[in-house]
């Protein structure tokens, strides 16, 4: 039996959805949730961030009309399937919240080698 070849256009927004991940995870770790929590107004400016975000996503969903779970429009091009992925992951409140405000605080308390096997273990 012949083995299905799968094209990796498949796993664009997979794999765009892990480095965006990937990159939020190592900025926490390396700092940056510190910078965050330390400059005046940058949490408020993130939950703006992240207000207009969600309310763009909801607009969207509002808007759209779903038949029998098909697109009307076709499939998405590769473009726009990453950039909905990398802004779902990058602006995002929730992930945000998670890897500057939970993985980035609790890495603070190791040191360079210690640090780098949480980032990976946090991967």
């Amino acid at each position: 039996m012949p083995h299905k070849v799968v094209s990796v256009k498949l796993y664009q927004p997979s794999i765009t959805a892990a480095i965006c991940d990937t990159l939020l995870i190592s900025l926490a770790v390396a700092g940056v949730s510190v910078v965050v929590l330390r400059v005046e107004g940058m949490e408020q400016l993130l939950s703006l961030i992240g207000f207009f975000f969600l309310m763009y996503m909801g607009w969207i969903m509002w808007k759209s009309n779903p038949q029998d779970g098909q697109n009307e429009i076709g499939p998405y091009s590769a473009r726009r399937q990453i950039t909905f992925a990398a802004s779902v992951s990058l602006l995002n409140p929730h992930a945000i919240l998670d890897t500057i405000g939970v993985i980035g605080t609790s890495s603070v308390v190791y040191d360079a080698h210690e640090k780098v096997v949480f980032a990976f273990a946090s991967f």
